[in-house]
C-alpha cells in the first residue's frame, strides 16, 4: 500500500485507521485506538471535542508511518550522545531513548516498541524533542501565508514608537516601567484585524507577487514580523540610557560638547557593531535544535494564542476567550495601579516593620527599603512583585532566591564590619561618596575631561558603600565562572559549531557545507538565507562609524581601543549567548570591559564610556538578534524579513530615544534623591554607571585594585575573578566529574549517578552569582513578592489546573504589565509633573526615619575624614 500523503490530511477525517495502512497491530496489541491517536497522545496531543486531530498530529503521524526502524534508530543514535548534557530535556524522556536504541527486549513496552521508536525520531527529524517547542509550533510551513506585508510594516513601526517612548522615558525610574514586545504584541492583534476588515484590495504585481493594501485575514506570520520591530525597540538602547546622561547632566560629566549630532553618531555606531557578529551566532546558537532559547515561548504561545481560532471549550470552569480576559486584567491593574503608586504609596514601599521605631538605625538597615529588606510582606506593587516571575523557570526563580540571601547577608557582614568605612556610608546605594561622606563630584578632579593628580590630591578618591563592593565583587566572579563553567559544560557543541562556521565560510575550499540539524532550519532554506557578507559589510561601515565618533569629537578615546573591545567580545560572545540559548540566563561585558580599559586608559573616564558601549552593544545587540531570528526560525517568518526589521528598528529607534532624552533632561531634580518620594526617576542605574566611570575611568583601575601590595583603593576585589574561576571547577566537578567517574568505576551505580547528575545541574552557579548582583539600591523586597507569586503560579496552579495556567498565563502577565505601563504615563503627565501632590501618612510614612533618609550605621565626626588619608591617596 503506497504511504499517506500531506494532501490526505486536507480531509476531515483521519485515513490512518486500524485497517488502512500496513502497521503490524495485530502484534502491538493496539485494537482500541487508531493509530493517530496513539501518535498524537505519544506527542503530547489529544484530539477535540470531536475526536479530530490537529494537522501537525495528523502528518507526523505520516512521517511516521514512512520511516523504518533503521532510519529511526539512525537518528536516535546521533541525537543521543549530542544531548546527554541538555537539560531542557528531562532525565526520563533522555532515559527512554536510550531504551529504545537497545532494542525491542529493552524497550519500556515491547508491545509498541516499533511505533514508539519511529515516533520519537520522526519528532526529532520533522519537528522538535522538546515538548515546549511542540506546543508553541508547527511541523509544517505554509509559504503562501502573507508575513512581509504593507499593513504589518505599519503596524510594527507605529508600534514600535510605542514602545521606544514609554521604555526610554522610565528608564530614570526605580523601580522601572516598561511595556516589552509580548505586551505589544496583543496590541497590535486588534490594529491587524481592523485593518483586515477595513482596508480594500488595492495593489499592484511586481516580479510576480501581487503586492496589496489587504492580502487577506490577518496572520501569525505577519503578527509576528510586526512583533520583531518591537523587539528592536524592546527598551531603550544603552547609550541613550547611560552614556548619554551622565556626559551631559551637571551632577555627572556636564560635557556641553556633546552635541545631537554627537549622541546621533554614538548611538548608532553602538547599536549596529553587534549586528556583524550575528551572522557568526547563527551557527551555535540559531540552527542547533539545542539551542532552545527557553525565554522566547511566551512569545509564541501568545501569537498562537491570538491568531489561532479558539475553540469552545471549559477550562476548570472558565470559559472567558483569551483576549476578554485580557481586557479585564488590563483594566484591573490600570485601577489598581493608582493606589499603591500614587493614593497609597505605603503599600508599594511597604516598610511596615520601620514604622515601629522609626529612628531605630539598625532595624532600618536590616528591614528598610533602603537597607536590606528582609521582610515577609514587602509590597502590595505588582510592579515592584514583578509578575513576570510566572513565567520564568522556577529553578531559575530559586537559583536567584538563593543568591540574593547569600549576598543579603555578605552585605551585612562587610557593613557591619566596617570593612573599608563603608559603616559611614549608606548601606545599599548605587552612589559613590567623598571622604566627608557628601556625594563625589568627578568634575573636581579633571581637567579638560581627563584626570589630573593635583586636584585628585585636594579631594580625594571615592568610595562605594558595603553593597556597592558586594556588586562588583560579584561582577568581577561572574565572568570567570560563567565563562570556565560554560566553556566545560558545552565545549562539544561549541567545537561542532565552529567547525560547521568554517565550513560555511570556506569559499576557496569550491563548496559550502553547512550541517543544520534543526528541521526549522532546513524548512526555512525554501527562502533565500541572509549572505555571511551582509554581516560582514555592517561590521565594516559600523567600524567606520565607531571612528568617526571617537575621532570628530573631543572623546579622547583611541582608534585602538574599539578593536580592542572588539577582541574581548569575540572572546567571551559565543559562551554567554550559548548560555541565554540554552538556560534563558545572560550576563553583559560591561564591568569586564571598564576594568580592562581602565587599566588601559588611566585616568580618561569618557574614554572608558565610550568603549564600554562599543562592548556592551556587541553582545547584547548580538543576543537580541540572534534572539529574534531563533524565534521568527520557530514561526517559518524567513530570514531576510526578519533581518530588515531588526536593520530598520535599530534605526528610528536611536533617533527617538536620544529624541525623548532631550526631554528627560528638562525635568526638575532628575537624577536626584529628591525625585524619591514624587516620579521615583532617582537614576539608580545611572548612577551606578557613573560611579564605575569614575573609579575605572577617571581614578583608573590600577587604583582601585593596587598592583599587588595592597596599596589600592578595593585591593581585596581582583581576587573575586580567581574566587569565580575556581567555583566553576568545583561545580562542574561535583555535578560532572565525579558522578561520571563513579558511574564508570561502579556500573552499577551507573544510573543512580546519571540521576544525582541531573538532580545537580539544576543548581546553576551562574544563576546563583546573578543573585548577587541585585542589589544597589535592590533588595530582598524587590524579590521576596515575586517568589510567593511564582512558587503559586507554578507549585500549585500549574500542576493542578493545567490547562487554565496554558490558556490565561501570558496573557494575564500582558495584561498586568499594560494596565502598569498606561497608568504610569497619566499619573506622572496629569498629576505628578504638574505638581500635584497627595500629602499625608500614607504617602509619607516610608520615607521618614531612618529609611528615608538611608541614615548610616556610624556617624562622622566634625572634621573627621574616612578613607586614605591626605598624602596617602592610591
Amino acid at each position: 500500500m503506497d504511504s499517506p500523503t500531506e494532501e490526505k490530511f486536507n480531509d476531515k477525517k483521519s485515513p490512518f485507521e486500524k485497517d488502512a495502512i500496513e502497521v503490524d497491530f495485530e502484534a502491538a496489541e493496539v485494537t482500541d485506538i487508531s493509530f493517530v491517536d496513539y501518535v498524537g497522545e505519544k506527542l503530547n496531543f489529544v484530539p477535540d471535542e470531536n475526536g479530530e486531530h490537529t494537522k501537525n498530529v495528523r502528518l507526523m503521524a505520516s512521517f511516521v508511518a514512512e520511516m523504518t526502524e533503521e532510519e529511526a534508530e539512525e537518528i536516535l543514535l546521533k541525537f543521543i550522545p549530542l544531548h546527554e548534557d541538555d537539560y531542557n530535556l528531562r532525565l526520563e524522556q533522555k532515559e527512554y531513548l536510550k531504551s529504545l536504541v537497545k532494542g525491542e527486549k529493552e524497550a519500556p513496552d515491547p508491545t509498541t516498541y516499533s511505533m514508539d521508536l519511529r515516533i520519537e525520531a520522526a519528532a526529532i527529524k520533522h519537528w522538535s524533542p522538546y515538548v515546549e517547542v511542540r506546543a508553541v509550533t508547527d511541523c509544517w510551513d505554509d509559504m503562501d501565508e502573507p508575513c512581509e506585508t504593507i499593513r504589518s510594516y505599519a503596524i510594527g513601526l507605529v508600534w514600535l514608537l510605542v514602545g521606544c517612548f514609554v521604555n526610554q522615558f522610565f528608564i530614570f525610574r526605580f523601580p522601572s516601567i516598561s511595556i516589552s514586545s509580548d505586551v505589544l504584541q496583543l496590541l497590535t492583534y486588534p490594529c491587524g484585524e481592523f485593518l483586515a476588515r477595513v482596508l480594500p484590495d488595492w495593489g499592484f504585481t511586481f516580479r510576480g507577487t501581487r503586492i496589496t493594501l489587504n492580502p487577506g485575514p490577518w496572520t501569525r506570520k505577519e503578527q509576528m514580523f510586526a512583533t520583531f520591530f518591537l523587539s528592536g525597540g524592546d527598551g531603550s538602547t544603552y547609550v541613550s540610557a547611560y552614556n548619554l546622561p551622565t556626559q551631559l547632566l551637571p551632577m555627572y560629566y556636564d560635557q556641553k560638547w556633546a552635541t545631537f549630532g554627537y549622541q546621533i553618531m554614538l548611538t548608532l555606531s553602538s547599536q549596529y557593531i553587534g549586528f556583524g557578529f550575528a551572522g557568526i551566532l547563527r551557527r551555535f546558537a540559531i540552527y542547533p535544535t539545542k539551542a532552545m532559547w527557553p525565554m522566547q515561548m511566551p512569545t509564541l504561545a501568545l501569537n498562537r494564542a491570538l491568531l489561532d481560532p479558539e475553540r469552545k471549550q471549559s477550562i476548570n470552569g472558565w470559559t472567558i476567550s483569551k483576549y476578554w480576559f485580557f481586557l479585564v486584567v488590563f483594566a484591573g491593574s490600570f485601577v489598581y495601579y493608582w493606589i499603591p503608586d500614587y493614593l497609597f504609596a505605603a503599600l508599594s514601599n511597604f516598610n511596615w516593620m520601620t514604622w515601629i521605631a522609626p529612628n531605630n538605625v539598625n532595624l532600618a538597615l536590616l528591614t528598610g527599603q533602603s537597607g536590606m529588606g528582609i521582610n515577609p510582606i514587602p509590597t502590595f506593587d505588582l510592579n515592584v512583585i514583578g509578575v513576570g516571575n510566572v513565567v520564568t523557570p522556577w529553578w531559575s526563580v530559586v537559583n536567584i532566591l538563593v543568591g540574593a540571601i547569600l549576598g543579603t547577608f555578605t552585605i551585612i557582614g562587610v557593613y557591619w564590619s566596617n570593612i573599608r568605612w563603608t559603616a559611614y556610608l549608606p548601606m545599599n546605594t548605587p552612589g559613590i561618596f567623598n571622604n566627608k561622606g557628601g556625594s563625589y563630584k568627578v568634575t573636581k578632579i579633571l581637567t579638560n575631561g581627563v584626570f589630573d593628580e593635583e586636584k585628585y590630591q585636594k579631594y580625594g578618591p571615592p568610595l562605594w558603600g558595603a553593597a556597592n563592593l558586594v556588586l562588583y565583587g560579584s561582577f568581577f566572579s561572574l565572568y570567570t565562572l560563567g565563562f570556565v563553567y560554560t566553556m566545560l559544560a558545552y565545549w562539544r557543541d561549541m567545537c561542532t559549531a565552529a567547525v560547521d562556521f568554517y565550513n560555511g565560510i570556506a569559499f576557496w575550499n569550491g563548496r559550502k557545507r553547512t550541517e543544520v540539524d534543526s528541521p526549522f532550519a532546513r524548512q526555512l532554506k525554501k527562502y533565500p538565507d541572509v549572505p555571511d557578507w551582509w554581516f560582514f559589510l555592517i561590521l565594516l561601515i559600523s567600524i567606520g562609524f565607531c571612528i568617526g565618533t571617537v575621532k570628530g569629537w573631543p572623546t579622547s578615546t583611541p582608534v585602538w581601543g574599539i578593536f580592542f573591545v572588539l577582541g574581548i567580545n569575540v572572546v567571551f560572545l559565543v559562551p554567554i549567548c550559548l548560555l541565554q540559548a540554552y538556560t534563558g540566563n545572560g550576563f553583559a561585558l560591561n564591568v569586564l570591559v571598564e576594568i580592562i580599559c581602565g587599566y588601559a586608559l588611566n585616568g580618561r573616564p569618557t574614554a572608558l564610556n565610550i568603549l564600554k558601549a562599543y562592548g556592551v552593544n556587541v553582545d547584547s545587540t548580538s543576543q537580541g538578534f540572534v534572539s529574534v531570528w531563533k524565534t521568527g526560525m520557530y514561526a517559518y517568518v524567513p530570514s531576510r524579513a526578519i533581518f530588515r526589521t531588526q536593520i530598520l528598528s535599530t534605526l528610528i529607534n536611536a533617533f527617538v530615544t536620544v529624541g525623548i532624552l532631550q526631554y528627560q533632561l528638562t525635568l526638575t531634580d532628575i537624577c536626584t534623591p529628591a525625585q524619591r518620594a514624587t516620579t521615583k526617576f532617582t537614576c539608580p542605574n545611572q548612577n551606578v554607571f557613573y560611579s564605575a566611570s569614575v573609579l575605572f575611568g577617571a581614578i583608573g583601575s590600577k587604583r582601585v585594585f593596587g598592583t599587588g601590595g595592597g596599596d589600592g583603593l578595593y585591593p581585596f576585589l581582583k581576587w573575586c575573578f580567581l574566587i569565580g574561576a575556581v567555583v566553576a571547577l568545583i561545580f562542574f566537578a561535583i555535578q560532572y566529574t565525579i558522578p561520571a567517574y563513579i558511574g564508570k568505576r561502579y556500573p552499577e551505580r551507573k544510573e543512580a549517578m546519571v540521576r544525582l547528575s541531573e538532580r545537580l545541574g539544576k543548581i546553576n552557579p551562574v544563576v546563583i552569582n546573578m543573585g548577587f548582583l541585585q542589589f544597589a539600591p535592590g533588595n530582598l523586597s524587590y524579590i521576596t513578592g515575586g517568589v510567593y507569586l511564582a512558587a503559586f503560579w507554578t507549585l500549585y496552579l500549574k500542576k493542578r489546573y493545567t490547562e487554565w495556567w496554558a490558556k490565561y498565563t501570558y496573557v494575564m502577565v500582558a495584561g498586568v504589565n499594560v494596565g502598569i505601563a498606561l497608568a504610569a504615563i497619566i499619573v506622572f503627565f496629569a498629576l505628578q509633573y504638574s505638581d500635584i501632590e497627595l500629602s499625608w501618612w500614607g504617602n509619607n510614612v516610608p520615607y521618614a526615619g531612618a529609611d528615608g533618609n538611608e541614615t548610616p550605621l556610624l556617624t562622622l565626626a566634625p572634621g573627621q575624614l574616612i578613607g586614605p588619608q591626605p598624602g596617602h591617596f592610591p
